[in-house]
């Protein structure tokens, strides 16, 4: 095999693939990328066993068809550090990179023990499509949210919640808080997806989170299958297990969607309420202490008090009419959320009329984040 390719697409390829190469693992082999170039068409492929991406690579040149395993670290590395052209070639059992004066070769295994199959995850017309930004955006507004505990398995993972005809979900919770966003699909064929079933593992998302990234596709599918789910693009395919067991059901109980009667409710902006958040953390030892909140009355007050360090009271207006209310609150949890909402967005907060237990933070572009409280002040 020999290809020439620019550096630039090259390392936009190897960033993009290299995300599904886990970096401690009893096969070595996966730790290496995939290099194949049929009729002329090159692909890089890496897989873990649980995930797979293959990324479609722009080539100047395709001299000879062939495949080449690279190690994931040099082959970022050597992408990362060179420029203009690059060419890479077999040699015997060594893969060979050349960029202008600069030679890299470097001892490899054969193609054929690599267990990464690009064809595996073969693309469908059954799906759901949506624009490749608005998926993403999505991504990034509940991935955080998922689990983290080994003891909780079925929630470590975001769920898709896709019917045939109606709203398309992104869900996430670890049981303390729930985020949920909205993005504008179409289904093909009667996809469907169910959040008790179509349940894809945080490590997962992390790495399509990587691939959308970098992609240039405009718009992606989405195919749930059996066992796994396929993501997919001009540029990319985006293969996963789905993890075993049920998420809970049914999810909006988990917020407050249309019915908010018991609920009072106020409006700020992203950008005041984080630097608020910020601001509330900055005399403070530690973040995983609760912090008094205070919300009504036309105002959200933030106060705080460390027994070493001191204390700080932050204060910033609000809309709305709603009565004044004061709970604990866990706020390194809401800024994660916060830090993915576009700064000129408005917040809406809900919170209960009777004792609180939790509190729902929404914007009108379909993000929806609910966080259990840590008692009444």
């Amino acid at each position: 095999m020999k290809i020439t390719a620019d550096s630039s697409a090259l390392d936009n390829c190897v960033r993009a693939v290299s995300s599904a190469c886990p970096t401690r693992t009893p096969q070595e082999i996966l730790q290496s990328i995939k290099i194949e170039c049929t009729d002329g068409v090159v692909s890089m492929v890496a897989t873990d066993n649980v995930r797979t991406i293959v990324k479609h690579l722009d080539v100047i040149d395709a001299e000879e068809d062939g495949c080449v395993l690279i190690p994931a670290k040099q082959a970022a590395a050597i992408a990362n550090s060179v420029s203009g052209d690059v060419s890479i070639s077999c040699d015997g059992g060594a893969v060979v990179v050349k960029a202008g004066a600069d030679k890299f070769r470097i001892n490899t295994e054969p193609c054929e023990k690599h267990p990464a199959d690009a064809g595996k995850f073969a693309t469908s017309d059954y799906c759901h499509t949506f624009k490749r930004e608005s998926f993403l955006t999505a991504l990034r507004r509940v991935v955080f949210a998922a689990s983290r505990s080994p003891g909780r398995y079925a929630t470590d993972g975001v769920a898709f919640d896709f019917p045939v005809d109606g709203e398309c979900y992104l869900v996430a919770c670890d049981g303390s808080r729930t985020a949920a966003h909205l993005i504008g699909g179409e289904s093909f064929k009667e996809h469907k997806c169910s959040t008790t079933t179509t349940v894809v593992p945080t490590v997962g998302m992390k790495s399509l989170l990587t691939v959308l990234s970098l992609s240039e596709s405009d718009d992606i599918s989405v195919s749930s299958r059996a066992s796994d789910i396929v993501v997919f693009g001009d540029d990319f395919v985006f293969g996963c297990r789905l993890l075993e067991g049920r998420y809970p059901s049914p999810w909006r109980k988990m917020l407050v969607m249309d019915d908010t009667d018991g609920f009072y409710n106020i409006s700020v902006s992203c950008a005041e309420l984080l630097s608020a958040v910020r601001k509330s953390s900055i005399v403070s030892d530690t973040e995983s202490l609760a912090v008094k909140c205070v919300f009504g009355a036309g105002q959200i007050h933030f106060e705080r008090t460390e027994s070493v360090v001191g204390s700080s009271s932050v204060s910033i207006a609000a809309d709305g009419p709603g009565e004044e209310s004061s709970v604990l609150m866990n706020l390194s949890l809401l800024r994660e959320w916060l830090s993915t909402i576009h700064p000129e967005d408005i917040v809406r907060i809900d919170y209960p009329k009777t004792p609180l237990s939790k509190i729902q933070f929404s914007t009108d572009e379909g993000s929806y984040y609910s966080q259990g409280t840590m008692g009444k002040e």
